[in-house]
């Protein structure tokens, strides 16, 4: 059974996806991007995973624990 989505946390999401787009426009921050599909910052984006966020995290979270020990 699934369970639609709280409007607000949609809402929340798209505030963030405007945020990143803003910040790599001004600033040249780094974009990476965690989506099993195609998005509309792509073309922006430094680093593209194109797994499910339960497989990829997991996995950065290793790596960048690794580099700070």
């Amino acid at each position: 059974m699934t369970y639609p989505l709280p409007a607000v946390k949609i809402k929340q999401a798209a505030h963030l996806i405007r945020s990143a787009k803003h910040a790599v426009a001004l600033t040249g921050a780094r974009l990476n991007i965690i989506n099993r599909d195609p998005t509309f910052l792509d073309e922006r984006a430094d680093i593209i995973f194109r797994q499910d966020l339960v497989v990829v995290l997991p996995h950065l979270t290793t790596e960048v624990i690794g580099e700070q020990e």
